[in-house]
């Protein structure tokens, strides 16, 4: 991730030859806007560093700097473009903008980047990694247009508390996720335990996920003794040796066609919060967009009979699930911390909210074959039936706990009478 100053306002101003007092003036601040894709901790962080500067650097040398969050990378980046092409809606193009080098490019192409070269010295262009100023260089003429930032590396993460139920119930160690074989053995364990824990057959779940196909094959070959590219006197040489890429195949695409490894969101980061796999392979920048809790609401709609126990069967109930993936953040402008569970396709189409891999359109209980809790349902309604009389169903309203063992179910189901 990069910075990109655009030339307008004080950027501009900022290059102008200094005065003998200076080109600020601490009576007449000067105001620079600086829009970000933080959320969560990471944007309550960031505030209190802009906080801080405001309330001393910044007051003193006249600087008063104003952070926006645009929600998520991809709003940010849409949201900068917009604003750099003058589109109808659009807000005012920010002095400083977080992004990745192909928007900064983007944005460089309509004139707006300013070059940042003038304002580094040969001592400081020295303490970064060449590359890293080098992805700012977008032409030969040597200007530095994005300033780095952060940079991140590949990692392995793991879901503790998911990893904990299913390592006590079947033994798993963590020593089994020392090499690729061992983990695809995991994975399948872990497909079949969770298969195991409802009536319906070959619902088991992923347990692992991976972000970039390329690096996987890259760095893999290398421990088994192949470097698939090769550059010796300028010339680039591929190397595939047939065992290696097959040992590589049959750890990657193998468990994903048998569904013990899964991608479904943009990023696998996306899929471990959303509970579809609890173990993944990405960038370590992923790490800052867990969030701290999950949240959500539901609402089953009933108008029959219900079985005397949890036990007995019960027919399928329409209703809504609706999940927020991060309730700490700000609300994205496309919606992408929320998830459908359970609704009709209508209310889908309507609402144009994403919905989980493990989306149906009813809550299905018992022999229906979808493994829905029914406690949710069940258990406010007993206990409202047997509060109140049966010929006075307007006081049918109560409130219920879930047992312990319906560990996703933190909140607390209630019943509400419609007349």
């Amino acid at each position: 991730m990069v910075l990109a100053f655009i030339l307008t306002g004080c950027a501009a101003a900022s290059q102008q030859e200094p005065s003998a007092d200076g080109p600020l003036d601490p009576k007449n601040p000067v105001t620079i806007s600086i829009w970000n894709y933080y959320n969560g901790a990471q944007l309550s962080f960031f505030n209190d560093l802009v906080k801080k500067f405001n309330e001393t650097d910044g007051k003193v040398q006249g600087i008063f700097v104003e952070s926006f969050s645009q929600g998520s990378v991809n709003d940010l980046e849409s949201n900068v473009l917009a604003a750099a092409q003058g589109k109808v809606g659009a807000g005012k193009i920010p002095n400083i903008f977080a992004a990745y080098a192909d928007t900064a490019y983007a944005v460089d192409r309509l004139g707006l980047a300013a070059d940042l070269s003038g304002y580094l010295t040969e001592e400081e262009r020295a303490a970064f990694v060449d590359s890293y100023i080098n992805e700012g260089r977008f032409s030969e003429e040597g200007g530095i247009k994005i300033f780095p930032v952060a940079k991140s590396t590949e990692i392995f993460m793991l879901n503790k508390t998911d990893w904990d139920l299913f390592s006590s119930a079947t033994g798993a160690s963590r020593e089994d996720l020392a090499t690729m074989e061992g983990l695809v053995r995991v994975a399948k364990a872990y497909y079949k335990w969770t298969d195991g824990l409802t009536p319906a057959p070959n619902d088991g779940r992923a347990f692992f996920g991976r972000d970039a196909m390329a690096n996987y094959f890259l760095i893999g070959a290398m421990p088994l003794g192949c470097e698939i590219f090769t550059v010796r006197d300028g010339r680039l040489d591929l190397n595939f040796d047939h065992d290696v890429l097959r040992t590589l195949w049959d750890s990657y695409y193998v468990p994903y066609i048998k569904g013990y490894f899964a991608s479904s969101g943009r990023f696998r980061s996306d899929d471990i919060k959303t509970g579809n796999i609890i173990a993944l392979a990405g960038s370590s920048s992923g790490a800052t967009f867990f969030p701290n809790k999950v949240s959500g609401i539901f609402v089953i709609l009933n108008t029959g009979e219900l079985p005397d126990s949890p036990e007995q069967p019960c027919l399928s109930k329409p209703g809504i699930y609706l999940r927020d993936l991060d309730p700490a953040s700000a609300p994205s402008n496309r919606s992408a911390d929320l998830l459908l569970e359970r609704a009709p396709i209508e209310v889908v189409r309507s609402f144009g909210i994403s919905t989980d891999a493990k989306w149906r359109p009813l809550f299905l209980f018992g022999e229906e074959g979808a493994g829905d809790s029914y406690m949710p349902l069940f258990q406010p309604l007993q206990a409202a039936f047997a509060s109140r009389s049966p010929g006075d169903p307007s006081g049918y309203g109560h409130w219920a706990l879930f047992p312990p063992r319906f560990r996703e179910m933190s909140g607390a189901p209630s019943s509400i009478p419609f007349r």
